[in-house]
Parts: C-alpha cells; structure tokens; sequence
C-alpha cells in the first residue's frame, strides 16, 4: 500500500511519466501516510507542550535522568490538555519536524550500558508564545523527561507554567 502510494506521490509531483505508471492507486491522505510511517519505526518520540495553572510536582528521580529537571514529573491534566507531536524513530536516527510555527530537530544515539541519549532543539515561533530550547539529555524509555519549565505571569496577574516534555515510547 504505502508502494503503490509513493508510485503515485512521484506520479503527482512530475517526477515519471504518468502514462508509464499502471494500477497506481490514488495517495493516501497525509495523516494515513504518516501514521504508516511512523509504524515502522522501533519508536514514537512522544512530545508534549503547553501551559498548565499548577507547577509539576516532584518525584523521585530515575538515577539516568540528569539535568535541572530531574525528578519533575508532568501531572495527567497537563498530558491530557498539552499540544502533542509523536514522531517514528529509530536507535541512531536524527530529523527535523515541521508543523505551523513550531519546529523540532532530534537525534538518537545509543549508548552502551545505558539508556540512549536524545539531541533535542524545539522552537516555537509563535510572537505570543516564543520558545526556544536546545538541550542533550539520557531518556530513559517509556517515562516522562522534562526539557523545559517557564514560570510566568498573565496580564491579569494570573501565575501560569509553561512545560516542554518527551517520551520515548518503545513499539
């Protein structure tokens, strides 16, 4: 299927001749392709952004876990609620990702004897909601890693966090 769906992306775009293609079926939609595509691969880089009334609470960290935000752990509501990015990876892989105003670049390194380490750089260049983070952080598969925390106040006077976490979800 996703074959026959490439023959006629090419088709679509110019690349052959469109005469020479027989029994190409019609693309499919993005989402079904990149739903496809991201089966394949061993993981879903499961990331999470937005912002919540409460901080995160702490909890004990895992000992791979490092960094100023070891131990700070997202709360359900804010899972539940964030804006959400899952992209198909594997062990060894780097990309970039691009959706409206937000941008992600990432890389995947093993390491041995250890959980894998994740390069990650997250832009969001939204003028109300700017942010900007490169980090290098030990990901310990299947649990929650907190990139980033942004304590600020609204206009109203209101406190509100604003949170970039990720998790890499072994298929």
């Amino acid at each position: 299927m996703l074959r026959n769906a490439l023959i006629a992306l090419i088709v679509l775009h110019g690349w052959m001749n469109p005469l020479a293609v027989v029994n190409a079926s019609p693309p499919l939609p993005d989402n079904a392709m990149l739903e496809e595509l991201k089966a394949a691969k061993a993981y879903i880089l499961d990331i999470r952004y937005g912002d919540t009334q409460t901080p995160f609470s702490s909890s004990s960290s895992s000992a791979a876990t490092q960094g100023a935000f070891a131990g700070v752990a997202p709360s359900q509501t804010f899972l539940d609620r964030a804006d959400m990015i899952r992209i198909g990876l594997d062990m060894d892989e780097s990309g970039t990702f691009d959706k409206a105003e937000i941008g992600v670049g990432y890389a995947l390194t093993p390491e041995k004897d250890a959980p894998p380490v994740l390069r990650f750089a997250f832009l969001n260049a939204d003028p109300d909601n700017f942010t900007s983070i490169q980090t290098r952080v030990t990901i310990d598969p299947n649990e929650w890693t907190t990139l980033s925390s942004t304590e600020f106040s609204t206009l109203s006077g209101e406190k509100r966090y604003s949170y970039i976490v990720v998790r890499l979800v072994e298929q």
